[in-house]
């Protein structure tokens, strides 16, 4: 709070001084100021770090019966990183902590450790407890366990919070952090950081039973049905995981073995449950666009066997590739990381801002009192920046880009645009810009991003070039994710058309920050034979699997998916009904329909 008011303040009395502003050096002349040089450095990164997280999804905004939105099964499990970052802050703050003067701690523990200590534990109670009810799906007999971890996690919040009131300095700063979890209605929400989520529960079954789930999917493994981890890819280093578990109360030997030597797993025994990374012994593995492999999965008397493939081409020169290549359809690319930049003729330009947004640092338009650009005949020296990346895959693509929720710098400027090319084709123009208090601000808000969504086509691998231009002064870039779709269409469900309903049944749009897309479409209906149906565009003929992400309800009813080549032509059931009511997990869940 100190800090806060202490920088908003100075920047009050001074604004100039802040137009060149380094986060890091401001962190280090407070800490300086206020608990001596000694320890200033290390002060300064657990600011930073603490900052950095917390944009993401500050602690009062993890709701306490929704889902975080960091995924337990993406991304190489999203949510244990976080809280692996978490950890490590904690651990240095503790350590400060415990080499300042006894006169420094009770001022350092409520300005630095209480916030750092309290973010993480309130971060683990939520992801815990949303893992837990994963697991209870999975039917792990760990359920509990984690679920008392999840528990523990909030009595570590509120004993923080008692220390902070009673403890620390006398009870200087009592009351200032005031947990009061009967509070009801409206005002409940705001005691989110005090309350405790609901949890997972499963009973174990009697004997031992093997569980195997991979990286990318909550479902559990079936015999019966092919599993397959995402493509291995060497210019991208590629890892993947596969968990390994027990569904039963019974103690539990299992084994792991691949069918190639270059197959690299981090466990191959053990008694307990384990995460197996996998990964790829590149300077043995063979040569090939497409290599196969097998890992089996082996306990309790039941076997599971995942498949990989692995992309390691010839005559694949890694030296020559730039930093962003495609892995598993994708390319991540930081705002900073431009290949070039050109400013304009007034000396307009893209300029960094350090500790800005969500992953970090961005680039930002200065001056932002700048004009905006007609986006129809943008001159030759508008103020541009060029990303390269290689991709492997060709097809159709999106790119996301990321920025800061920034508002219209004036009532001048039209909105927060910027234009957008792939390969030199005509720029695209998107609009980024949400209104006050609209749906779309709210989920900005929320996850301290806005993202402007643009279709394009990589139609020959190799070398591929973005280019953005300036439209409006205040579009802060923060990173740039570009999907490819090899022979895959993806659909935001609130973008399709709706071609029509039946009588008594409305398709409407809900917006949810942990949806993709911040969106999703509610079709309500009270009978059996409602309907709504929705128009996918541009889809070539062939065999198709498709994925339906779904979030949880209690009113959830039975759904049942039917296809037509056209949108008034006779519709087919493809797959079985699906009770959508008996997911036990909030988070989105995908159902296949072959």
């Amino acid at each position: 709070m100190e800090i806060g008011m202490d920088f908003f303040l100075r920047m009050a009395r001074n604004p100039e001084a802040f137009r060149s502003f380094n986060q890091d050096d401001y962190f280090t002349q407070w800490a300086t100021r206020t608990f001596g040089a000694s320890h200033a450095s290390a002060i300064a990164e657990v600011l930073g770090e603490y900052f950095s997280l917390n944009i993401v999804k500050r602690p009062e905004h993890l709701p306490s019966q929704k889902t975080s939105g960091f995924s337990l099964v993406s991304d190489g499990d999203e949510a244990q990183k976080r809280l692996d970052k978490f950890a490590s802050l904690v651990t240095l703050a503790d350590t400060i902590y415990g080499e300042l003067s006894a006169e420094q701690k009770p001022s350092f523990y409520e300005m630095v450790l209480y916030p750092v200590r309290a973010s993480y534990h309130a971060n683990q109670r939520a992801l815990l407890a949303e893992r837990s009810k994963l697991w209870a799906e999975q039917k792990r007999a760990a359920t509990a366990t984690l679920a008392a971890e999840a528990q523990a996690a909030h009595d570590a919040v509120m004993a923080d919070a008692q220390f902070y009131n009673e403890v620390n300095a006398g009870g200087k700063w009592n009351l200032t952090v005031n947990p009061m979890p009967d509070l009801a209605g409206w005002a409940r929400e705001t005691q989110n950081p005090f309350l405790m989520p609901d949890v997972g529960s499963y009973t174990p079954l009697a004997a031992a039973a093997l569980g195997v789930a991979i990286e990318g999917s909550a479902a559990v493994l079936k015999s019966d049905v092919r599993s397959e981890l995402s493509i291995f890819n060497r210019a991208a280093n590629s890892s993947r995981f596969i968990d390994v578990f027990n569904q039963g109360s019974v103690a539990m030997s299992w084994t792991a073995e691949a069918d190639a030597p270059w197959v690299v797993l981090s466990e191959t025994s053990g008694t307990a449950d384990a995460r197996i990374m996998v990964s790829i012994n590149w300077d043995t593995a063979p040569r090939g666009n497409a290599l196969l492999g097998n890992v089996t999965v082996a306990g309790a008397g039941a076997e599971h066997t995942v498949s990989l493939v692995v992309y390691n081409p010839e005559n694949l020169d890694l030296a020559n590739l730039p930093d962003a290549v495609e892995d598993n359809y994708a390319v991540v690319i930081e705002a900073e990381d431009f290949a070039a930049r050109v400013d304009g003729g007034d000396g307009t330009g893209w300029r960094r801002v350090d500790k800005a947004t969500a992953s970090q640092d961005g680039m930002a338009i200065e001056p932002v009192t700048a004009s905006s650009l007609d986006p129809t005949s943008l001159p030759t020296d508008a103020p541009s920046l060029t990303y390269n990346f290689y991709a492997f895959s060709t097809g159709t693509t999106q790119i996301f880009t990321q920025c800061l929720p920034t508002h219209r710098t004036t009532s001048d400027h039209v909105g927060v645009r910027y234009a957008i090319s792939l390969n030199g084709e005509s720029p695209i123009v998107v609009d980024v810009n949400a209104e006050e208090y609209t749906a779309a601000w709210n989920v900005n808000t929320l996850r301290a991003a806005s993202i402007g969504v643009s279709d394009h086509d990589v139609t020959t691998p190799g070398l591929q070039t973005i280019k953005v231009w300036m439209v409006d002064a205040s579009v802060v870039l923060d990173k740039i994710t570009v999907k490819l779709f090899t022979g895959t269409y993806m659909y935001e469900v609130e973008d399709l058309t709706v071609h029509n309903s039946s009588i008594g049944t409305s398709v409407v749009t809900y917006t949810d920050a942990p949806a993709s897309g911040g969106a999703g479409v509610h079709i309500q209906s009270t009978k059996p034979s409602d309907f709504g149906t929705l128009i996918l565009p541009n889809v070539k003929a062939g065999d198709y699997e498709i994925i339906i992400s779904v979030k949880k309800w209690t009113s959830r009813g039975i759904m049942q998916l039917a296809v037509a080549e056209t949108a008034t032509g006779r519709f087919t059931d493809i797959g079985d009904e699906q009770d959508l009511s008996a997911l036990l997990v909030d988070t989105a869940t995908s159902r296949r329909f072959p």
